[in-house]
């Protein structure tokens, strides 16, 4: 059966991103520029991306905004968000310079 979530995550920096699809397992990619990598979910996602201005990505078709700069780190971003927040919000993002 088609899943009910689906998300693409498309490279235009190098860039190492970890999913976690429902509760399943984690999956850890690294994608060059020009890559993408295609992810599906009953529930939701758990995203950590290691270059938030690396990759563009779409939820369920739909383009989300910027994750943040070239280099930086977001954390724990939860798709879709909880009730009342946005992907990029912060709430459910927790970007961090390394």
């Amino acid at each position: 059966a088609p899943a009910r979530h689906v998300l693409v995550v498309r490279a235009h920096e190098p860039t190492w991103l970890s999913v976690r699809p429902d509760a399943g397992e984690r999956r850890q990619v690294l994608l060059q520029p020009g890559q993408a990598a295609r992810f599906g979910a009953e529930v939701g996602f758990r995203v950590t991306v290691g270059n938030a201005g690396g990759v563009a990505l779409w939820f369920n078709g739909a383009p989300l905004p910027s994750l943040g700069r070239s280099g930086e780190v977001v954390r724990d971003l939860i798709l879709p968000p909880p009730q009342g927040g946005s992907p990029a919000s912060g709430a459910e993002a927790a970007p961090s310079r390394q």
